[in-house]
C-alpha cells in the first residue's frame, strides 16, 4: 500500500520546524523503483540531483537529522512502517550522495555526521548497490571528501587507501594521490607511492611521477622497487616488471566498491628483449647497488616456475650489462652479497662463491659469470678453484671440456651427473 502510494504521489512537501522540505515526485518515484528492485543505471543519473537538493536544503535551513526523518514519514504513515522507510530513505539520499558526489558532498556530510555515524553500514550497502550498476564514482567521492573524513568514506565506499592510490595512478590524477597519501594514517607515504607507481610503466612526464621523484634517493627507490618486481617476475611470469597500464581518456570508472577494479593488466607479450629505461642508466652506473641486491641475490630455494623463466634471467642480466653496469659488479654486490662500500671481489672469491651455490643460484648467475670469465684465460680460473665444487661449477657454467683436463675423477663424475640432470 506504502509503495503505490509513493508511487503514485505527484509531489511530497514536507513541513518541518516550519521549513519547507521537498523531494522532487521523480527522486521519490526512483526510491520506490530501487527498493522493489526496478531501477537502472539511467535513472539513478537522472535523479541524483534530486536528492542532493533536498539534503543541502535541510543543511541550509539547519534541520537535524531527527527532524528530517519525521519529515520524510509519508503523512499518512506515521507508524514504526512509516519510520523505517524514512530511514531507508535518508540512508539512500546519503548514498546518492557518494555514489554521484559534488563539492556540496563535504558539507552536508559534516551536518549528518551523527546520523552518518549511526547508520553507516546501511549507507554503506546502498552505495554498494550502486556501485553494482558502475554508478559510484569513487574518485570523485575522495576527492570531494574532507581529509578528517577519508576513512569514513572509504568506508562507505568499500574500498582502501592502496586502492584508491593505484587507480589515482591510473589516471594520473594527482589531486586524487595527495588526497589519499597526505592522509597521517600512511606512513612513509612517498615510499608507498613509489611502490605504486613502479606498478606501471616508467612515464616521467606523469604529474604524480614528477611530484614523487624530487632527487637522486628517490629514483634509486624507484629503480629498486622495480628491480624487485622483475625478480619477483622472472619465477611466476614476466611482464617486464609492471602490473597495471594507465587508463585511456576514454575510459570509464575503473574503481568500484568491494575492492573490484578494472584497471588493464599487463601481459606477457611476444618480445623476447629486455631493457631498462634509458633515463636510469647513468644513475645505474654510478649507484647500481640497491637495485643489484633487489634482483641479483636469489635465495637458496630460489625457483622458476614457468618455461621461459630462466630465458628471462638472462636477459634481464644483459639488460644490467647493457645499461652499463659490469659483471664484476654484478657477482659482487649481487652474488657475492658484499657491501656497497667494499671493493669488487677477487676472481678466488667469485669462484668460491660459484661453487658454494646451489643449482638454481648457479643457473640464475650463468649469464653474469660467462661474461666475467671473459677476461680471464682457463688456466688461470682452473687455478683460482680451490674446491671440488667451484670446479664443477665452473664447468657448469663454461660447458667447456677443457676444465675437466684439470679435474680428478670426482669431479668428473659430479659434471657427468650434472649434465644427464641427476
Amino acid at each position: 500500500m506504502v509503495l503505490r502510494a509513493l508511487r503514485n504521489a505527484t509531489s511530497s512537501v514536507l513541513e518541518c520546524m516550519g521549513q519547507m522540505v521537498m523531494l522532487h515526485k521523480d527522486a521519490r518515484k526512483f526510491f520506490a523503483d530501487f527498493q522493489a528492485g526496478s531501477w537502472t543505471a539511467e535513472g539513478f543519473r537522472s535523479v541524483a540531483h534530486h536528492f542532493e537538493a533536498a539534503l543541502l536544503h535541510a543543511v541550509e535551513q539547519s534541520i537535524a537529522a531527527d527532524d528530517l526523518l519525521q519529515a520524510l514519514m509519508p503523512g499518512y504513515c506515521k507508524t514504526e512502517q512509516g519510520q523505517i522507510w524514512a530511514q531507508k530513505l535518508l540512508n539512500f539520499m546519503l548514498a546518492s550522495a557518494c555514489a554521484s558526489p559534488t563539492s556540496n558532498h563535504a558539507r552536508i556530510f559534516e551536518a549528518f555526521d551523527h546520523y552518518v555515524e549511526a547508520s553507516l553500514w546501511e549507507i554503506r550497502d546502498y552505495v554498494g548497490y550502486l556501485g553494482d550498476r558502475g554508478v559510484t564514482n569513487i574518485r570523485a567521492l575522495i576527492k570531494h571528501s574532507s581529509q578528517k573524513r577519508i576513512e569514513q568514506t572509504l568506508h562507505l565506499a568499500q574500498s582502501y587507501y592502496n586502492t584508491v592510490m593505484i587507480d589515482a595512478i591510473a589516471w594520473d590524477d594527482l589531486d586524487l594521490f595527495n588526497q589519499v597519501s597526505n592522509h597521517p594514517s600512511i606512513e612513509n607515504a612517498k615510499t608507498v607511492g613509489l611502490m605504486n607507481l613502479v606498478t606501471f610503466p616508467f612515464d616521467p612526464t606523469s604529474v604524480i611521477h614528477q611530484s614523487l621523484l624530487t632527487d637522486n634517493d628517490d629514483l634509486d627507490k624507484l629503480i629498486e622497487l622495480h628491480c624487485d618486481h622483475l625478480f619477483n617476475q622472472v619465477q611466476v611470469g614476466f611482464t617486464h616488471g609492471i602490473v597495471w597500464h594507465r587508463n585511456s581518456p576514454e575510459a570509464g570508472i575503473t574503481l568500484f566498491p568491494n575492492g573490484r577494479s578494472e584497471w588493464e593488466r599487463a601481459v606477457s607479450s611476444d618480445s623476447k628483449t629486455f631493457s631498462l629505461p634509458q633515463e636510469w642508466r647513468g644513475r645505474l652506473k654510478s649507484n647500481p647497488f640497491g637495485a643489484l641486491e633487489a634482483f641479483f641475490q636469489p635465495t637458496p630455494k630460489f625457483e622458476v616456475r614457468t618455461a621461459d623463466g630462466w630465458d628471462w634471467v638472462d636477459r634481464v642480466t644483459q639488460g644490467f650489462l647493457d645499461a652499463g653496469v659490469s659483471a664484476s659488479q654484478i657477482i659482487s654486490y649481487g652474488a657475492c652479497r658484499m657491501k656497497r662500500r667494499q671493493a669488487p671481489v677477487s676472481l678466488g672469491r667469485a669462484l668460491d662463491e660459484l661453487g658454494d651455490m646451489t643449482p638454481a643460484q648457479v643457473r640464475f648467475h650463468t649469464h653474469a659469470y660467462r661474461v666475467y670469465f671473459r677476461d680471464y684465460k682457463l688456466d688461470r680460473l682452473v687455478e683460482n678453484c680451490v674446491s671440488d665444487a667451484s670446479l664443477v661449477a665452473l664447468y657448469k657454467v663454461t660447458q667447456n671440456q677443457d676444465v675437466l683436463k684439470y679435474a680428478n675423477d670426482r669431479v668428473r663424475d659430479l659434471a657427468l651427473s650434472s649434465d644427464l640432470g641427476l
